[in-house]
């Protein structure tokens, strides 16, 4: 029984400590941040494609004109997209989309962030994000 608790107690340690890294990255003078400007229906890249590096979103705030869908997307050099999340439906009553990920989201190694959007809807805000290189 003691094994079997010992055990689980390790395992919640080392889930506690990758979660506090993820989120100390997400703190100065580890971040970046980039404006975020997007109007036209379909992607539209947000933080370029890194070769050899991960980028993984802290925080992603942006505020649009009219309802839309929103889908967050991780984009290959080559242009093809792969979806990170599913579709935000932002309507009338609520056209802010903010997400706090603490890292937790992630490009895939040489790809970029990119925005798709289900029309073509005028937005803007800021994203904040940190490299590594797995």
């Amino acid at each position: 029984m003691t094994y079997t608790i010992r055990h689980l107690l390790f395992a919640l340690a080392l889930l506690s400590v990758c979660t506090m890294t993820a989120k100390a990255q997400c703190s100065a003078p580890n971040i970046g941040s980039a404006p975020v400007s997007v109007s036209a229906s379909g992607s539209t890249i947000i933080i370029p494609v890194t070769a050899g590096r991960n980028v993984h979103i802290c925080v992603l705030s942006i505020s649009f004109a009219s309802a839309v869908g929103v889908t967050l997307q991780s984009t290959t050099p080559g242009g093809s997209n792969t979806n990170l999340s599913g579709q935000f439906q932002l309507t009338s009553g609520n056209l802010s989309l903010n997400l706090k990920l603490d890292g937790a989201t992630a490009s895939g190694v040489g790809n970029g962030i990119s925005l798709s959007l289900s029309g073509a809807v005028s937005g803007g805000g800021i994203v904040t994000y940190y490299f590594s290189t797995n």
